[in-house]
């Protein structure tokens, strides 16, 4: 099926050289929402997990909040905070759909541009979700920190390593799915 949306908006944006802000209320509704429901069977003795869908009607009412600060000029911060609520007609919750998250990073360029540094927040509250007896469950919330690093050596190719899930967060975004914990990624990226 195909959800269909209405949205309707309203807020304030600006600019300010050192700092762009951004804010937005709206009320939407969506028939047809995708909720998306962890299914169990068993194949062969073995059990398996797969998703099913429950389709509904909702409204929803949010607020957004965004800021993009640069207090000098190699450093740029930048967060995005999401509240939302969610009134169904048929389910109980919304499955699968946080209500609050928040998105934060911050950039320092160094070595005229050659270099960066990076961190980032991910945060989000407890999802809501149906578990193999058929009652509401709700996975913990998500707190993720990473930072990272990149070089470029030559105008084509660069370096970087990131450091992800400092704190080893194991939240389940999707029930019986949980996230990667502590990770590390790097690699070289070359440019054509």
């Amino acid at each position: 099926r195909n959800t269909v949306w209405r949205e309707y908006y309203g807020g304030v944006k600006g600019n300010l050289g050192w700092l762009e802000y951004q804010g937005r209320a709206g009320y939407g509704k969506a028939g047809d929402l995708a909720l998306y429901q962890a299914l169990y069977d068993s194949i062969g003795g073995k059990e398996i997990t797969r998703f099913g869908t429950v389709f509904d009607t909702v409204e929803v009412f949010g607020l957004t909040g965004t800021i993009k600060l640069r207090p000098i000029k190699e450093l740029a911060v930048m967060g995005t905070l999401s509240y939302n609520t969610f009134d169904l007609v048929n389910e109980n919750e919304a499955w699968g759909l946080p209500s609050l998250e928040f998105n934060g990073s911050a950039v320092y360029t160094l070595l005229d541009g050659k270099a960066s540094l990076k961190g980032e927040l991910h945060v989000a509250d407890d999802i809501a979700f149906r578990d193999r007896e058929n009652m509401s469950v709700f996975t913990g919330g998500l707190f993720d920190l990473s930072f990272g690093g990149s070089y470029r050596i030559t105008d084509n190719i660069g370096i970087f390593l990131d450091v992800n899930n400092v704190l080893d967060n194991k939240r389940e975004r999707w029930l019986d799915y949980p996230i990667f914990g502590f990770n590390l990624l790097g690699g070289i990226t070359a440019r054509f």
